[in-house]
């Protein structure tokens, strides 16, 4: 198992932009496959997405921020006066 990271910043957020980050991800991986954890966030839940074979998408319950990582980060960050 290779474990890796894959970054790329976009101007904003939306469905089209959501597909590309698919599309650039998927093409990545090649023949290796992701697991991603998604929020239900509207662009992560869009039906119209077409979500490569490569990637498999699994939700989180709703309301559950303490499995967000980045909730934790905002905690942290706080936490300083």
């Amino acid at each position: 198992m290779t474990l890796t990271s894959f970054f790329y910043d976009f101007s904003h957020l939306d469905r089209d932009w959501f597909q590309k980050f698919f599309d650039l991800l998927s093409a990545e991986l090649g023949d290796d496959v992701a697991v991603l954890q998604f929020d239900r966030g509207s662009f992560h839940t869009i039906k119209t997405l077409d979500c490569p074979e490569n990637i498999m998408p699994i939700f989180q319950p709703p309301h559950s921020p303490e499995l967000n990582p980045i909730e934790r980060f905002w905690e942290f960050l706080r936490s300083f006066p």
